[in-house]
């Protein structure tokens, strides 16, 4: 999985840098329609309930009730206005994530009434004293004291739209893990979700077709992958010579 993870971060990098006129914030909501929970039942899941659809969205979204940065938010002036394509979500509980289409990047911050921190690769980056004002911030950097003024988005959603039949295969559906800390998710509405490494994840849609998953997702264009896989017996997934077990849906990062 090495040579697949730098191959995504170098795509991934390229990418970023050529969207930075692309309109930001302009998302729908996200369907919570088919939001389900697996249960245990005398201590056991059954396959069919591990199989269950799941409100994947919820895995990076934010707590209304969070911390005061908590919300998606969009650079509308001051130091970083270049990158105002991007959405920088802060999940209310120290976790955060730059999202590029389907595409989100993993990092942690801190806030408490007055100071904020936080390393995103692009545009927030640093510590900083912040003012917040119904759904404006702005941000004060400690160092340089230049300033960086976000807008909370009113909508927000990562997931990718559907562009095709949807073809998946039932023993896929559900969650899968890698004893190194690698997520897949396989829905039955044709959306899949990958993270790797709580460094990268991405939303897609999906089809499966002659023992071969073909993804396709947004980062600044859009992006075609596919991947050989197969499941034995065991109920072990192989997804390009690499290994992952069933695991509830609970579980995914």
């Amino acid at each position: 999985m090495k040579n697949k993870l730098i191959k995504t971060i170098s795509f991934a990098v390229t990418a970023i840098m050529l969207c930075f006129a692309m309109a930001g914030c302009n998302q729908q909501e996200s369907s919570s329609e088919n939001k389900e929970t697996t249960t245990a039942t005398e201590g056991t899941t059954s396959s069919a309930d591990l199989k269950k659809s799941t409100d994947i969205s919820a895995l990076h979204s934010y707590d209304e009730n969070g911390d005061a940065l908590a919300g998606a938010w969009k650079i509308t002036g001051g130091e970083g206005e270049q990158y105002k394509s991007f959405i920088y979500l802060f999940d209310g509980k120290g976790s955060a994530s730059l999202i590029v289409d389907n595409m989100g990047y993993m990092g942690k911050y801190t806030a408490d009434d007055t100071k904020f921190a936080c390393q995103l690769m692009y545009g927030i980056n640093g510590k900083y004293t912040y003012k917040k004002e119904d759904k404006t911030i702005t941000l004060t950097n400690t160092e340089t004291y230049k300033t960086t003024t976000l807008e909370k988005c009113e909508s927000f959603s990562i997931l990718p739209k559907p562009d095709r039949e949807i073809n998946t295969d039932e023993k896929l559906l559900g969650a899968w893990a890698s004893e190194n800390g690698e997520y897949y998710y396989f829905g039955a509405d044709g959306v899949m979700y990958h993270n790797q490494f709580s460094t990268i994840y991405n939303y897609a849609s999906y089809i499966t077709s002659d023992g071969k998953i073909k993804s396709r997702y947004v980062m600044s264009e859009e992006v075609d992958e596919e991947f050989e896989y197969q499941i034995n017996e065991e109920d072990v997934l192989t997804i390009d010579g690499y290994e992952y077990k069933r695991i509830s849906a609970d579980e995914l990062k």
